[in-house]
């Protein structure tokens, strides 16, 4: 049996960029290139994003950070909404493709590199399993 390997971030689920943008600038205003998002997605090795993203800072301290660099009257829940709007959906032709392979008996596998924050709003917004070796995918 073929067994296939799902990437999550911008293969199943849309990226948008400009709408995750858009939500920093407002938050962060003149400190928004301290962030180091881009529309690419691509930052440098010392932006704040680049190190969330490659796990080398915590979503605590994510979010203290941009809190600390941002408006006066910053919230916890601003940040949170501005970097999930990274992640748009996942298409339903998609989900319909992926359930078509299930049914046909391929194994499937999910293997990702998102971030805590993504990954805990992606598995509770479409019911994945957090530990996904081929179990019941959607």
């Amino acid at each position: 049996m073929i067994d296939i390997v799902l990437d999550l971030g911008g293969v199943l689920l849309n990226h948008n960029m400009p709408e995750c943008i858009r939500r920093f600038k407002l938050i962060l205003g003149d400190n928004y290139p301290r962030l180091g998002l881009t529309v690419s997605g691509e930052g440098t090795d010392l932006d704040l994003m680049h190190q969330y993203e490659a796990g080398m800072v915590t979503t605590d301290y994510f979010i203290a950070q941009i809190i600390a660099w941002g408006k006066p009257g910053t919230t916890e829940s601003d940040v949170r909404q501005a970097w999930l709007a990274m992640h748009d959906s996942i298409p339903l032709r998609r989900l319909e493709h992926i359930r078509h392979l299930r049914k046909m008996g391929y194994k499937l596998y999910l293997l990702s590199n998102n971030n805590e924050m993504h990954w805990q709003s992606t598995t509770q917004r479409y019911g994945l399993p957090v530990s996904f070796a081929d179990n019941s995918f959607v």
